[in-house]
């Protein structure tokens, strides 16, 4: 798989809450954790919009970046919908200040 097609199962598995999937796509290609799209969105942007908190926990043991921006300076924070996540992005160093 190139690295577009890796990133995009990556993202999609962690949307989806796949962690069975997340976990195999990582042990395959580590430094995939942080990749981004396009537009700048990584796993951990894909984990949180799903609500999915397995995932999100797993990403962020895995060293995803808590305050990975895309583009538009969009962070996982910014998009989270969920307390239970958005305390976990804070306790792994996700600033309460960012600003889009």
């Amino acid at each position: 798989m190139i690295r577009k097609e890796i990133h995009e199962s990556v993202y999609n598995a962690a949307n989806a809450g796949d962690l069975f999937r997340l976990k195999e796509l990582l042990e395959e290609q580590a430094d995939i954790v942080n990749s981004q799209d396009d537009h700048g969105f990584t796993a951990l942007h894909g984990a949180v919009e799903g609500d999915s908190l397995l995932c999100v926990s797993f990403l962020l043991w895995r060293h995803a970046d808590p305050m990975a921006l895309t583009k538009r300076s969009v962070s996982p924070l910014h998009i989270c919908s969920s307390p239970d996540i958005a305390s976990l992005l804070v306790a792994c160093g996700a600033s309460l200040e960012a600003k889009t």
